[in-house]
């Protein structure tokens, strides 16, 4: 048995360039004509449709929200960034230092004078104090006051 189903609707146009037939069982033209009516497989294949939209907002969403945070996280780096590099460039107007050496008496090492200091500076001044030792002697301290000429 052939069932052919023909259509004819005025608001859809449609060029047929060959002859077409299609040959159906009885059971798949029942199928057909119920599809058609009652539009199931239509309804079944937007409902996929449907869900494949949702999930693809959600997955845009999380997208956007993951794309936030890394930029946040950029911008932070930025922003770290200039700031290690503000203080980097910034050089430390006090300055400290220390050392220890030897003072000798008239060029010569007969009682030599151990010494050690610690000052800081600031420009061409320095402040700080001196502990020293001499053979023979009680230990000295003091206060140190440096004018750098050179």
């Amino acid at each position: 048995m052939i069932v052919c189903l023909l259509v004819n609707c005025k608001s859809i146009s449609q060029i047929v360039t060959k002859d077409s037939v299609v040959t159906l069982t009885e059971e798949q033209a029942r199928q057909v004509v119920a599809d058609l009516v009652r539009y199931d497989v239509c309804k079944a294949i937007s409902k996929v449709k449907d869900e494949r939209i949702d999930n693809f907002l959600k997955k845009e969403t999380e997208f956007k929200n993951q794309l936030a945070i890394k930029d946040s996280i950029i911008s932070y780096k930025d922003a770290y960034i200039a700031l290690q590099d503000k203080i980097l460039s910034k050089t430390s107007r006090i300055k400290f230092g220390g050392g220890v050496g030897i003072i000798s008496d008239k060029f010569t090492l007969g009682l030599p004078m151990l010494y050690g200091s610690v000052a800081a500076g600031l420009n061409k001044f320095k402040l700080g104090a001196m502990y020293s030792v001499k053979q023979y002697s009680p230990p000295n301290y003091g206060i140190v006051l440096e004018y750098k000429i050179f």
